[in-house]
């Protein structure tokens, strides 16, 4: 649909006389956030509560409760909503999505970071095969 999950999650957040702050865990150690009428950004834990600080906000997210100590944030932990996607995505109409896609192609994926993966080393016992390229590479993890 060309929508950014955070869009989504600002959408779908409950009337409050609180700023809406869309939040998701990158399981990396920081958070993918979006405040209403700024492009979304990367922030630590204390780098975001530096950001709100003074705003009453309600935190909305599938883990904003793990932000719970952010100081004078209500926190709304929820998935993002299917309906809500889809009334955003149908806002504009069917038409207007085929016009863009005719015109900048199909939307692609928004990275706040670097991708995070690790190409197989002949070690792990995967054999390689020919020169396929495989489109997610595999890693592998041994737990300490």
């Amino acid at each position: 649909a060309g929508l950014a999950t955070t869009s989504v999650l600002l959408a779908q957040a409950e009337a409050h006389d609180r700023v809406p702050v869309a939040v998701v865990d990158t399981r990396l150690g920081d958070w993918y956030c979006a405040l209403q009428g700024e492009p979304p950004f990367v922030a630590s834990v204390e780098g975001l509560a530096s950001r709100l600080a003074g705003k009453s906000c309600v935190l909305v997210g599938p883990d904003a409760d793990r932000l719970a100590a952010i100081a004078n944030a209500m926190i709304e932990a929820q998935p993002v909503d299917a309906a809500v996607l889809g009334r955003l995505a149908l806002a504009d109409g069917i038409e207007a999505w085929r016009a863009r896609n005719a015109a900048e192609g199909l939307p692609r994926p928004l990275y706040l970071r670097g991708v995070n993966v690790t190409a197989p080393s002949r070690d792990c016992g995967v054999e390689p095969r020919g020169t396929e390229v495989h489109p997610y590479p595999l890693s592998r993890t041994t737990a300490s």
